[in-house]
């Protein structure tokens, strides 16, 4: 009897920490490459795409689309800086913010002004079947959103 429950525990472990395995980042590999997310909108579409590099580095890039994806109407945000992760924290540090001006789109990429430079930033993400999802740590009086999801863009 004895042997019988210490297999039964011995099998729940495994299970418990199967689960969980599911929800850690283990590296930063998982998170390499290119993310996008779509939300369309009076006949134009807005689309941010995140890219992690093997060098450290990633780049957030937000632009509008005609409504067939055919054209590029214009750019308004553009961040670029260096990324780490711990556990299942995203830490961005050194990052450039660039946007257009008065936070509208601009025709051309190198129209973004510089608007900041954010020091450190982190935010909680998890990664699981083809989908990356940020949870921004936010302040108190701070207005964010809960999550935002990522599906990974197939090259």
């Amino acid at each position: 009897m004895k042997y019988l429950f210490f297999l039964v525990a011995l099998l729940l472990t495994f299970s418990a920490c199967d689960n969980i395995d599911d929800t850690l980042i283990s590296s930063e590999e998982n998170l390499l490459g290119r993310w996008f997310m779509e939300v369309s909108k009076e006949g134009e579409i807005f689309r941010s795409t995140h890219t992690y590099r093997t060098d450290g580095t990633y780049e957030i890039l937000n632009i509008y689309l005609n409504s067939d994806r055919t054209d590029t109407l214009g750019y308004s945000y553009l961040e670029q800086g260096d990324f780490l992760i711990e556990f299942d924290t995203l830490i961005s540090t050194q990052a450039n913010i660039y946007t257009g001006q008065p936070k509208q789109y601009v025709d051309d990429l190198g129209n973004l002004k510089l608007e900041g430079r954010i020091e450190t930033q982190e935010s909680t993400i998890l990664i699981k079947d083809k989908k990356f999802t940020i949870y921004p740590i936010c302040g108190p009086l701070e207005n964010c959103v809960e999550k935002v999801v990522y599906s990974r863009f197939e090259d």
